[in-house]
């Protein structure tokens, strides 16, 4: 890098490093608000009781039907749970259209019913059901909801481009079993609505028990832990269990700005997002926003002749369009001359040339933004663990699912990292991280099995 590169890096550097101090200062803003969230609804971190008491052992055997609607696709899975922490999955996607989305919700919901209908029809493995009078669902329904009862809930907004009518305000469980009643499948019955997060926890607990907490870092961000119903002030329901999953909904940390250590290029893309001074935390961390904090870099790179002879592209100029994909991949180019980014940058995003010193200098900046990402995830994971301290003096496991973790280079080695840091190398050594397989399904079966379990007994 040049002298003026340098120089812009540097400065860069101080705004997007994160003391020892400061990592420390958002832990207790996280438990500060965690412990508000418990007491009272309406407050920055929902911390919303998801009516999932107990844990899977990995013993529990059966078939459940499991549905996961939360983006583009609808997918219907059927879970064979074999024992010892084994399951089996078979399982098909459906397209939703944009009628689905935005039209009546009626008609959203009886699509799904239909899905569930062929997904039984045209399988195999669904001759398992055909053994059972009753067939257990379990439905997980990732956008925000007011949970009165482990199978029912109702809309509070739809999120991610749903707009179907007659559905907010509705018990979504409700709706569902009535599709399902139209079509002449009364037999399968909701058992269970489940949070996508609760289901990544459930899913890591049936093959490792000590699971206590559960983290999304894909697309969006979010977090589940097991809390003590003790410890839920504004909890009103029955006592009789000891714990319950509690869903965070941690993405809205920080909305205020106060703790969370917000830049410009933060604000900027705060500020023309839909719904600025929400979910702050997420923008900072999560798949959907790491490109565009390091697209608003580079232009006030180049706006101020750091970078490019100061030429842009209409490509790098559109908001949103440089993909998160490409900061895994700028980190990960090792090559003498950056060939992948000279890529990225000429070929995709249309700057006209680079020189080898601006492919460096794109290179740091995509790692700050990484790593940022990282520890600031990790001071926030170290909350939740220290929020159960009681469980610390034993072995913990952290089920994780999602794009960040799975793909974005450098991430799980510093966020282990910051654990350390914060947490001290004694108890980080007994916290393991593992990567929850498939949480929206196997945690909705397992929830579905949970449930009936209780009602039986």
């Amino acid at each position: 890098m040049n002298e003026t590169q340098t120089a812009a890096f540097t400065k860069l550097q101080s705004q997007f490093a994160l003391s020892d101090e400061k990592l420390r200062e958002i832990v207790d803003g996280f438990l500060k608000a965690m412990q508000e969230g418990l007491e009272a609804d309406g407050c920055n971190l929902a911390m919303i009781p998801s009516f999932v008491t107990g844990r899977p052992t990995g013993q529990e055997t059966g078939s459940y039907l499991a549905l996961d609607l939360g983006g583009t696709n609808f997918r219907v899975c059927l879970i064979d749970l074999k024992g010892n922490g084994e399951f089996v999955t078979a399982q098909h996607k459906y397209a939703l259209s944009a009628e689905h989305k935005t039209g009546d919700g009626k008609v959203l919901f009886d699509f799904l019913a239909e899905c569930v209908e062929d997904f039984i029809t045209q399988r195999p493995e669904t001759e398992l059901l055909s053994q059972t009078s009753i067939i257990p669902l379990g439905f997980t329904f990732s956008f925000p909801i007011n949970q009165t009862a482990i199978n029912r809930g109702k809309l509070l907004r739809w999120t991610k481009s749903f707009t179907a009518t007659n559905v907010v305000g509705h018990d979504v469980a409700q709706l569902l079993q009535d599709a399902l009643n139209r079509r002449h499948m009364s037999n399968i019955k909701v058992a269970a609505l489940v949070n996508d997060t609760v289901g990544t926890m459930l899913a890591a607990a049936y093959a490792e028990p000590s699971t206590s907490v559960g983290v999304i870092f894909g697309t969006g961000t979010n977090t589940a832990y097991i809390e003590r119903i003790e410890n839920i002030p504004k909890w009103q329901g029955s006592m009789e269990d000891a714990e319950m999953a509690i869903n965070m909904e941690w993405g809205a940390f920080g909305n205020d700005k106060k703790v969370l250590p917000v830049t410009q290029y933060d604000n900027r893309l705060d500020n023309s997002s839909p719904e600025p001074f929400h979910q702050v935390f997420e923008k900072m961390i999560s798949g959907l926003y790491l490109g565009e904090i390091t697209r608003n870099i580079l232009i006030d790179l180049i706006d101020r002749n750091v970078i490019f002879g100061s030429r842009c592209s209409v490509e790098m100029n559109q908001p949103f369009n440089f993909d998160t994909a490409y900061v895994s991949s700028i980190i990960s180019d090792n090559s003498a001359d950056l060939e992948e980014i000279k890529l990225i940058l000429e070929n995709t995003m249309g700057i006209p040339e680079t020189t080898a010193s601006d492919r460096q200098l794109v290179k740091r900046v995509a790692q700050l933004v990484a790593e940022r990402a990282a520890q600031l995830s990790g001071a926030a994971l170290s909350a939740v663990l220290l929020k159960r301290k009681d469980l610390l003096t034993q072995p913990v496991t952290v089920g994780v699912d999602g794009t960040v973790f799975q793909f974005l280079p450098g991430f799980k080695g510093l966020l282990s990292k910051v654990l350390e840091q914060l947490l001290g190398t004694d108890v980080a050594s007994r916290v393991k991280i593992v990567l929850a397989k498939d949480g929206s399904g196997v945690g909705a079966a397992l929830t579905a099995m949970m449930a009936i379990k209780r009602d039986v007994d």
